[in-house]
C-alpha cells in the first residue's frame, strides 16, 4: 500500500466503521505486528502463506464469533500477556 500501512488503514476504517470485522492478511507475522494490529481493531490476522481451507476457516470463525485466533495468535496473545499481566494486576 504505497500511502498507509495496514496498521494505518485498520486503525482509520475501524474509527469510521467501528462495526467493521478486519482480517489483515499479511506477510508479517512477528509479535509485534499482530499484537499493533489487535490494538487498532483487527479481529484476525492469518499469514498471507495460509492456505485457502484456513483463510475460509478464518471467514468463517470470524462471522460466527467476531473474531478468530488461530494457533499462533492464541501463542503471541498468551505471550504478550504472560509478559505484561499478573493475576495481581486487577482489582477486584
Amino acid at each position: 500500500m504505497p500511502k498507509l500501512n495496514g496498521i494505518e488503514t485498520t486503525k482509520g476504517l475501524i474509527t469510521q466503521y467501528p462495526d467493521l470485522k478486519i482480517i489483515a492478511l499479511s506477510n508479517y507475522n512477528s509479535k509485534i505486528f499482530i499484537s499493533n494490529m489487535l490494538d487498532v481493531g483487527a479481529v484476525s490476522c492469518p499469514p498471507k502463506r495460509a492456505t485457502p481451507t484456513e483463510i475460509f476457516t478464518t471467514i468463517n470463525k470470524v462471522f460466527e464469533n467476531e473474531f478468530y485466533y488461530d494457533e499462533t495468535m492464541i501463542s503471541f496473545v498468551y505471550d504478550e500477556h504472560k509478559a505484561n499481566k499478573s493475576f495481581f494486576d486487577y482489582d477486584y
